[in-house]
């Protein structure tokens, strides 16, 4: 080393209490960030959406054509257009809504036949584009499934019911006691008479008193709003006080009416019965009865 050399000093190293507090102020600085941007989501608006039903399934709300839901939503932009999503697109039909200064909505949203039948979830989102990060799950069903109303507000298929119906065929005319037997599916249509046990009837004939005795057996159904009943004769036999005896080549179709319910209690359709042979004694020999076809009207009263 020469004479007079004096080295240069190392540089100061920082102490290490200055680095932590470079570091520290760094944190600060960053939660200070992530905290702000916390605290301005947490204002944003989270919108939930509930519905309603006068039909279920289990837990979930159930809907068929013209019937409705109510949908009740919050947290939702003031004062916003609220859209109605079925499976992500608008619901069909829906009418504009607006949520009020609060973000409270409230709805109806009618069911047309532009839903489809099955399984749906029900969002929602505002102008802002804030959407319900849950959807409601709907289930769309045939009219008159599930409780809802049939057809033109049919009673519903699982609904008991009496239908008196007045049916006129040419000349003839009758009233028949309809009796509706609702079920999970759908209804079973029969009439008192019809329990396969021998009913009798009275009556006279160019002065001669006779006694009618016949057997009968029913089929029939209701789904939908619409009747379908058939009567089947198994014996007919007519005793006349002279003597005389018919008796009917049996089976044949009694009655068959079929109708559709054109409101809640209204119904109406086409009546026919079968021709048939009758074989008579004394003499007489064997005659045909000839069909008929006509109208019936009823009301139903549900029970």
């Amino acid at each position: 080393m020469p004479p007079g050399y004096i080295p240069p000093s190392a540089p100061p190293k920082k102490s290490g209490a200055k680095l932590w507090i470079i570091i520290l102020v760094i944190v600060i600085v960053l939660a200070g960030a992530g905290g702000g941007f916390a605290a301005y989501q947490a204002t944003r608006p989270k919108p939930v959406i509930t519905m309603t039903s006068q039909y279920m399934d289990g837990a979930t709300v159930v809907g068929a054509t013209a019937t409705s839901f109510t949908v009740k939503g919050t947290d939702f932009t003031a004062s916003s257009a609220i859209t109605f999503l079925l499976d992500g697109t608008p619901v069909p039909g829906a009418s504009a809504t607006q949520s009020d200064s609060n973000g409270e909505v409230s709805a109806t949203l009618a069911v047309t036949d532009a839903w489809s039948v099955g399984n749906h979830t029900i969002t929602a989102k505002d102008a802002a584009n804030y959407l319900t990060k849950l959807g409601v799950k709907v289930e769309i069903v045939t009219p008159g499934q599930s409780k809802t109303p049939g057809p033109n507000g049919a009673p519903t298929d699982s609904a008991s019911m009496t239908i008196v119906a007045a049916a006129t065929a040419g000349s003839s005319s009758g009233t028949y006691t309809l009796l509706v037997t609702g079920g999970a599916t759908g209804g079973t249509v029969c009439r008192a008479v019809d329990d396969g046990q021998p009913q009798k009837r009275t009556g006279t004939s160019s002065g001669v008193a006779y006694t009618e005795t016949t057997v009968s057996t029913c089929s029939g159904t209701y789904k939908g709003g619409k009747v379908d009943y058939t009567e089947t004769v198994t014996t007919d036999k007519i005793v006349f006080a002279n003597g005389l005896t018919c008796n009917a080549h049996t089976p044949y179709t009694g009655a068959h009416l079929q109708g559709t319910f054109t409101s809640a209690s209204a119904v109406s359709g086409s009546y026919n019965d079968d021709s048939f042979v009758i074989d008579c004694n004394l003499g007489v020999g064997s005659d045909t009865v000839a069909a008929n076809t006509g109208t019936w009207t009823g009301v139903a009263a549900v029970q």
